[in-house]
């Protein structure tokens, strides 16, 4: 998606906590100013905002979405601030105890699926805190922790092509140790809240299988020992 940088949507990608935090601040004196215009209250006529002010936050909040709003796609900002792994800017939507942490975009998919998904354990040790329901599924009946392991059979294949070219232009580095900790790493989270480790998907594939595919050896011990 491209949003507009005046959306709260491009900040959530983005991680700008900060601006963020001062689109809210400016919808909430909206809020509060529509509410007292509409009831008549005296207070919405005593000044403390100027005139051109008032004019100015008003226009510039009418380019805005509502915090609790959704893109085409049925997401919320905490599924992108979750997916894109920006931990404070969950936390502090979190503490506005105004989202449904388990919300579903039109995919079926959770904060907690994208999280998962991506690879972020500080999210989803975050998302899981505040009582993120690990057993949700998509619409291919995946949980979490499934499409967690899924995404490490394609990082795998990325990360050995990416060493392997590497090494021939001399680089050497290798990123398949780094990746497999990170989803080691989730995986052990997602595991100490209770998922199911034997969980399949719609065609019957379970997680241990994807591991397989992956050639993840560390992944599939893990989940051999945790399961």
């Amino acid at each position: 998606h491209n949003f507009s940088t005046d959306t709260i949507f491009y900040h959530s990608i983005h991680g700008n906590l900060k601006s963020l935090k001062k689109l809210q601040e400016r919808l909430v004196m909206y809020n509060l100013r529509q509410r007292d215009e509409n009831s008549g209250s005296s207070r919405a006529q005593e000044g403390t905002t100027s005139s051109k002010g008032w004019a100015k936050v008003k226009a510039r909040v009418h380019q805005l979405h509502e915090i609790l709003s959704v893109d085409e796609d049925g997401a919320t900002i905490l599924h992108y601030a979750s997916a894109y792994g920006h931990t404070d800017i969950v936390e502090y939507l979190l503490s506005l105890d105004a989202f449904d942490i388990n919300a579903m975009d039109h995919s079926l998919l959770s904060p907690l699926h994208c999280a998962a998904s991506h690879r972020h354990p500080k999210v989803l040790e975050m998302l899981l805190k505040y009582g993120a329901d690990h057993a949700v599924r998509d619409l291919e009946d995946r949980t979490p922790v499934y499409m967690c392991v899924e995404s490490s059979l394609y990082s795998t294949f990325s990360n050995k092509l990416s060493d392997a070219e590497g090494q021939a232009g001399g680089g050497g580095e290798d990123r398949s140790s780094d990746t497999e900790k990170v989803l080691v790493d989730c995986i052990k989270i997602l595991a100490k809240y209770g998922c199911d480790l034997d969980a399949c998907n719609s065609t019957g594939n379970s997680i241990l299988m994807h591991a397989s595919k992956g050639q993840n050896v560390e992944i599939v011990e893990t989940l051999l020992k945790l399961g």
